[in-house]
């Protein structure tokens, strides 16, 4: 054996064992995707909207989402494409400008997609305040694979014979019609092949649409938008944008009459029971607005539990209060309720005192036990938000206390939102405050920021016991 004849030897093995090496990495990775996955795939996952920041619910949003944003760009970027190389080759002289064009498209198709992602964001979205949205990103991807498209389609249409262009000349066409009917459909196959690497290139791009078009599903929390509220003639909220921080104890302050616990009712509906009262502008949690008519109340009073200002268990048993919120949406399970019942007694640090009176009514619980009991109550809905409205202004020093460190340990598990005439007590326990007065809120940032550098001299007087 020659040593070229070894060579292709040595070549067509390594060949051949690079292939069953890919083969079976791609199989192998094939099989656990499959084997773990398979389990929970079902038409819910495909057909349902994501939930909890994405870690549950379904895949139908990015599902629709990533056609339309393929969809679109390309039908935005294959007309440009092709035209511009029919023009390239066809119709433009041979020029300085046309060498410049031809370097940046080359240039640009090299660019990270992050650039276009940037740029996406400064013209569509800012300039041209498109908003963050599908056509955002689809003009941003459109730009992103012109130059994959330009370069595809100038070479397919350079392939087509000469021939064929002078047989349509001669027959008396005119340039325009050679173009159209002899040129473009004669290169349409391999034009088609770039466009398909483009599709590839726009569904697998993520940094353009996170910019321009991605709705994020971060965890977003409560956050009003020129929230306007009334009841009957008389405007209580003045046009409110607040931001509820996640896993933080965000404390509201304020002069009786200012519109604390209104704003508080807000993030749950709660002011829907009041028949006068009329409500403009936005609430979003998670990038939807939850007085949408389309949105489940009863899910988002799930999602953004409540406790009041005085305590107020159901005539039912300890085990039944805690469990009232699983049964009513028909969980039936013994063992599931009871362990719910017992981590969320546990939460409210109440499990210890009553684990052995669980049927006993919870009216035999002292103010303070009852007020914890609450807590423990909305915890087993496993709320996002926990609504707080003067939990201890009904309580003994002693109960206040232990509500108190049980908030900080609660904000580990649930971002709290606190209603308190006590300055003190946010002060103590909260980690944002927000200062409310005749309507509006006046100041709003880190509590120790508002307590000791306050910014509005309003907010000064309030503290320091001027008015209030």
């Amino acid at each position: 054996m020659n040593y070229r004849k070894l060579k292709e030897v040595i070549g067509v093995n390594m060949l051949r064992l690079s292939i069953i090496f890919t083969a079976f990495f791609l199989i192998s990775f094939m099989y656990v995707i499959f084997s773990n996955g398979y389990s929970v795939l079902s038409w819910s996952f495909l057909v349902e909207s994501p939930r909890n920041a994405m870690t549950e619910g379904g895949i139908f949003p990015a599902l629709i989402g990533t056609l339309s944003l393929t969809v679109l760009s390309i039908l935005i970027a294959l007309p440009l494409g092709i035209l511009t190389a029919v023009y390239m080759v066809h119709l433009a002289k041979p020029s300085w400008l046309v060498r410049v064009v031809r370097i940046a498209v080359n240039t640009l198709a090299g660019v990270p997609s992050i650039i276009y992602g940037l740029f996406g964001l400064a013209l569509f979205v800012r300039t041209l305040n498109l908003q963050v949205s599908i056509l955002s990103g689809s003009l941003t991807l459109a730009i992103l694979v012109l130059p994959v498209i330009i370069n595809a389609s100038e070479e397919a249409i350079r392939g087509v014979p000469k021939s064929f262009i002078e047989a349509s000349l001669a027959l008396g066409a005119s340039q325009r019609d050679t173009i159209l009917r002899v040129v473009i459909p004669t290169a349409l196959p391999n034009i088609l092949t770039g466009a398909i690497i483009s599709i590839g290139r726009v569904a697998g791009e993520t940094a353009p649409i996170m910019f321009t078009a991605a709705t994020f599903y971060t965890r977003k929390l409560p956050t009003s938008e020129n929230l306007k509220l009334w009841f009957d003639d008389n405007y209580v909220l003045h046009d409110l944008d607040f931001t509820v921080h996640e896993k933080k104890i965000t404390a509201l302050i304020g002069p009786s009459g200012c519109g604390k616990s209104t704003l508080l009712r807000s993030f749950n509906r709660m002011n829907d029971l009041i028949p006068e009262c009329k409500i403009e502008g936005k609430i979003n949690l998670h990038g939807e607005n939850i007085y949408n008519p389309k949105m489940d109340i009863t899910d988002i009073r799930t999602k953004i539990g409540m406790v009041f200002q005085r305590p107020n268990p159901f005539p039912k048993s300890i085990y039944n209060n805690v469990a009232y919120g699983l049964q009513i949406r028909g969980e039936k399970n013994r063992q599931v309720l009871n362990e719910a019942v017992e981590k969320s007694l546990r939460g409210a640090w109440l499990w210890d005192e009553v684990k052995d009176r669980l049927h006993s009514s919870a009216f035999s619980l002292s103010g303070g036990q009852q007020q914890r009991l609450c807590i423990a109550r909305a915890l087993a809905n496993n709320p996002e938000v926990l609504l707080l409205d003067e939990p201890t202004s009904a309580l003994d020093p002693k109960s206040t206390s232990k509500i108190e460190e049980l908030c900080i340990d609660l904000k580990d598990k649930v971002t709290i939102l606190i209603v308190t005439h006590n300055i003190g007590q946010a002060g103590r326990i909260s980690d944002y405050t927000a200062f409310m007065y005749l309507g509006d809120i006046i100041e709003f940032g880190k509590t120790k920021d508002v307590f000791t550098v306050p910014k509005d001299k309003r907010t000064e007087a309030y503290l320091t016991g001027v008015f209030g």
